[in-house]
C-alpha cells in the first residue's frame, strides 16, 4: 500500500488505524511502546551509536553524517525489507525522533529508497 516516515512526537496526532509502525531509531521512547505495543523495531535502518554521538557533539557536518550513514546502511538487507513494507496491504510508517523539518537519518533513508524506486513520503506533510 504505502510507505511513509514520521516522528514519535507527532504519532498521536496522526490518524493511522491499522498501520504498521516501525521504529528506525536506536531506541523507541517508552511512552510509544506503551501506547503502541505492536510497534516493530528495525535497527538495520538506525544510525550507529557512535555516528549519533559524533554528530550530536558537533563532531561532523550534516553532509559528512549523510555519507557515513549511507555507508553504514546494509542496502542488501534494507531494500528487501523496504520493498516488503511498500507492498503490504496496510500503511507502514517508519519512525524516529526528529520533527519533519529537522535534519534526520529518516529523510536520508527515504531519499535513498526513492533512488531504488521505492515510493516513500513523510506522513502528514
Amino acid at each position: 500500500m504505502t510507505l511513509h516516515t514520521s516522528y514519535y512526537g507527532g504519532l498521536r496526532k496522526l490518524n493511522l488505524p491499522g498501520a504498521t509502525l516501525v521504529g528506525i531509531s536506536r531506541t523507541i521512547p517508552p511512552y510509544i511502546t506503551e501506547a503502541y505495543p505492536n510497534i516493530q523495531h528495525e535497527l538495520l535502518m538506525a544510525p550507529s551509536s557512535s555516528l549519533l554521538s559524533l554528530y550530536k557533539n558537533k563532531g561532523m557536518t550534516p553532509d559528512h553524517y549523510k555519507k557515513v550513514y549511507l555507508n553504514q546502511l546494509s542496502v542488501s538487507r534494507v531494500l528487501p525489507l523496504a520493498r516488503e513494507w511498500a507492498g503490504m496491504s496496510t500503511t507502514v510508517v517508519l519512525l524516529c525522533y526528529e520533527v519533519p523539518t529537522a535534519f534526520c537519518h529518516r529523510h536520508i533513508l527515504a531519499e535513498a529508497l526513492r533512488k531504488y524506486g521505492i515510493p516513500i513520503t513523510e506522513y502528514g506533510v
